[in-house]
């Protein structure tokens, strides 16, 4: 009688299981979840931080070209009057001749020797919008030295040109300067 063997299979575990798979693919989806909303997370406060510094860094540099031009002015025409607030252009006279800062296509322009329009030099940069500018004429009066002080406020609000949401941002300035 032959005895019937039976072969001697040695199970190795050689693979995953269906459920380890299924373990491992499920943590794999929620890490990569994570990961990519912390991207996302960090892209968009990245974006933040960049609209915040273009519509700031055009708010100061805006601001100090208009307060360096009354700082030279020895005459400002517009606004004429004490407590006149004109807006959005101011005319004054200086060395270099007669400048005017208006708004124009949503851009702060600069014009020398004439009528500031579209051909005007753009003071700030395509990637903000002016929406607001401002200029309130003071008259300080001494009647002993016989001597009028004109300061001029400057009042500028600049936003940020997107139509995203999450792109919106505006600033505002107001300043005081004197001319010459």
């Amino acid at each position: 009688m032959s005895r019937l063997q039976t072969p001697n299979f040695k199970f190795q575990n050689k693979g995953f299981t269906l459920l380890e798979l299924l373990i491992y693919t499920a943590l794999l989806a929620s890490m990569s979840i994570v990961i990519v909303n912390v991207f996302f997370g960090l892209t968009k406060a990245r974006g933040g931080i960049t609209v915040r510094t273009e519509v700031n860094s055009n708010l100061r540099f805006a601001v100090e070209k208009i307060n360096q031009d009354i700082r030279a002015a020895s005459v400002i025409s517009t606004p004429a009057s004490p407590g006149g607030t004109i807006s959005p252009d101011i005319v004054m006279t200086t060395v270099e001749g007669e400048i005017t800062y208006c708004i124009s296509s949503n851009k702060l322009r600069r014009q020398l020797n004439g009528t500031c329009n579209d051909s005007s030099a753009v003071v700030t940069s395509d990637k903000v919008n002016v929406t607001a500018l401002t200029f309130t004429r003071f008259e300080n009066t001494n009647s002993i030295l016989n001597k009028t002080v004109v300061t001029v406020q400057t009042s500028i609000n600049i936003a940020y040109a997107s139509t995203s949401p999450d792109l919106n941002y505006s600033a505002n300035q107001v300043t005081i300067q004197s001319p010459l």
